[in-house]
Parts: structure tokens; C-alpha cells; sequence
């Protein structure tokens, strides 16, 4: 018998995929600022079973790549890369340390977000003509990410979304967005080909975090931190 934790892995008994955010995310960070990923927290609103603890506990090495195949796009790599792994903490409550959960009215990217849907240019749900001009990409992720705050329940409408054509620049990034793994190893996925972009967002009040939206948002895309502004500025 095959078990299912509908909290790690975001599905049903049935395989299908969880109807609400309760299941877990999955949340890298690099929390000694020398551009690699030292952390990974798996947060989740739903609560952890006895089960889903243990088998975090016992998850002691991450590989990426597989057994004859490079790595990168080098031929000359084709040994798997294995990270070892500790669990640290286990808490109900969001840990502090982690900027990600804490409350602004601020927020921007971390990572890409993703865009959820592709541009319809046909069709009765066909998006405004203007969206489909060359320049316009802009235009329509603000577009669609406003979208995805409307489907969730769970978040404030923002005052304003605003893109961000540099993250490099503007926002600190040590690399562009295209850099970034955007897709997921699995038949038929698409995340390569969907728009996306950098984003600053603003709302009313001050919200908590952690804060993800678009496309693999449990996966570490589309992720979003406080906005903190730099001393003697």
C-alpha cells in the first residue's frame, strides 16, 4: 500500500492535487548571503502528522541530477550532486529568524514569479488586445498576478504591483531570472514557457508572511520578502 501525506505532498489519496494552500511549502533560503541555498523550510498552515514529521526527520541527503546524466548542460558532468541534510527546528509557530515570515506592507521578489496562465489571444476569455503587443509582457504579468491574489481568500488585495525590469539592480539579485530552474522533472511540464518576472507589491497594512504566488509557488517560485530599506536612506 502506497501512503500519501496530502500535507507534503499536496494530493489526495486519490493522486489528485490538493483543492486549498494547507499542504506544505517548500521555501530555500540563503541566510548567509553568499549566494548559495543553506536552508530549506517547509512550512504549512495544515497541521504535520506524526508520520509527515518523522519522515522529515529521517530525509538525511538531497541529489540532484541523475545516475549517467549531466548535471548542467557540460557533458563533461555527469555525477549527481548530493547535499546533506539536518533538521534543525520543528515549531508551530513561524520561525522569526526567517525573513520571510515577517509582517510588511512592502513586499518583493525573492525568486520569479511565474505566471499561473499563458496569454489567451483567443477565445470568449481572450485577454485585452493590448496585452498581445511585443512590449507589452509587463503590462500583462501585472495583470495576471493581480488574478492570483483575486483567487485567494487567504490575502489582501494589494494597494499596487509593480514590475521590476532589473531584480539585479533594484531588488539585489546575484542572478538574472532566467538563471533560475523554472520548471519542474516531470512529463509534459511547462514552466519553462510561461511568462515571468520580478514584482514589488504593496499593501493597506502590514501582512505576515511567508508569501508565494504563480506557477510552483510550493516549490520555491514565486516567492516574495520584506522589503527592508537600507540604512542612511
Amino acid at each position: 500500500m502506497r501512503l500519501v501525506s496530502p500535507i507534503l505532498h499536496g494530493k489526495n489519496e486519490s493522486g489528485g492535487p490538493a483543492c486549498s494552500h494547507d499542504c506544505a511549502f517548500y521555501l530555500p533560503t540563503d541566510e548567509d548571503c553568499d549566494g548559495r541555498i543553506d536552508h530549506i523550510t517547509v512550512f504549512a498552515s495544515g497541521k504535520f502528522s506524526r508520520d509527515d514529521v518523522s519522515a522529515l526527520d529521517k530525509l538525511r541527503t538531497l541529489s540532484f541530477g541523475k545516475d549517467g546524466e549531466p548535471d548542467e548542460e557540460s557533458e563533461s558532468n555527469k555525477r549527481r550532486v548530493t547535499h546533506r541534510l539536518l533538521l534543525t527546528g520543528l515549531d508551530s509557530a513561524k520561525p522569526a529568524h526567517v525573513g520571510q515570515f515577517q509582517a510588511a506592507r512592502v513586499w518583493e521578489s525573492a525568486t520569479p514569479y511565474i505566471a499561473f496562465r499563458h496569454l489567451k489571444e483567443r477565445g470568449a476569455k481572450r485577454d485585452r488586445r493590448e496585452f498581445t503587443l511585443p512590449d507589452a509582457m509587463p503590462e500583462f504579468m501585472e495583470h495576471v498576478l493581480g488574478e492570483d491574489f483575486a483567487q485567494r481568500a487567504d490575502l489582501p488585495k494589494p494597494e499596487t504591483i509593480t514590475f521590476v525590469p532589473d531584480p539585479l539592480a533594484a531588488l539585489g539579485w546575484r542572478y538574472r531570472s532566467l538563471q533560475f530552474k523554472r520548471g519542474r522533472n516531470r512529463r509534459g511540464d511547462d514552466g519553462y514557457s510561461r511568462p515571468f518576472g520580478a514584482f514589488r507589491i504593496t499593501f493597506a497594512v502590514p501582512i505576515s508572511g511567508p508569501l508565494s504566488l504563480g506557477y510552483a509557488l510550493h516549490f520555491g517560485m514565486g516567492a516574495f520578502r520584506p522589503f527592508v530599506e537600507k540604512r542612511g536612506t
